[in-house]
């Protein structure tokens, strides 16, 4: 970490959540039988290689002395089951061997959306403000991806997740 750069310590924090969630979804994405939960573990993996470069450029950019960009935001795309499924319900095979999994990368997602409002508040930059908003926005976008995709399961006969549509459904 950077001890004397606020902000480049905030950006190798972030650094460190995306390469961790990277390094999770591509796990997770090589052990799922089903197409379709390996299709959105494939999906949050690349919105975090892109958080990733993002945040390097930015590090790059502090670490050589600049100030934070004015307007410079993510490339981003807030993600839905929808947007990832071109609109079509997706055939899910076997998927609820992927629960937990899917619950794991729920909380990470929340983690994700806690570091960033975080981040939001130790600063008073308002450039910076707005980036770490867009990222959190993202976050919380990648959380309910995988809360709709825990939906579209059959949850497994103990669901973990309370309130899951599927399991006030009956649904077993």
């Amino acid at each position: 970490m950077n001890d004397t750069d606020p902000a480049a310590d905030g950006l190798e924090r972030a650094m460190n959540f995306e390469e961790e969630g990277i390094q999770f979804f591509q796990s997770a994405c090589n052990h799922s039988g089903c197409s379709a939960v390996r299709k959105v573990f494939e999906e949050l993996e690349n919105a975090g290689k892109n958080h990733l470069e993002d945040l390097s450029e930015l590090l790059e950019r502090i670490s050589m002395g600049f100030k934070w960009p004015s307007g410079f935001h993510p490339r981003s795309q807030v993600l839905s089951f929808n947007i990832i499924f071109d609109g079509k319900k997706p055939e899910i095979v076997d998927g609820h061997k992927d629960q937990e999994t899917i619950l794991l990368a729920m909380e990470m997602e929340q983690s994700g959306c806690s570091l960033y409002r975080k981040l939001q508040l130790e600063t008073d930059n308002r450039c910076e403000k707005d980036f770490y908003a867009v990222l959190q926005i993202e976050e919380e976008s990648h959380y309910q991806v995988l809360s709709d995709l825990h939906d579209e399961l059959d949850c497994p006969p103990v669901c973990s997740r309370r309130g899951c549509a599927m399991c006030r459904s009956g649904r077993k």
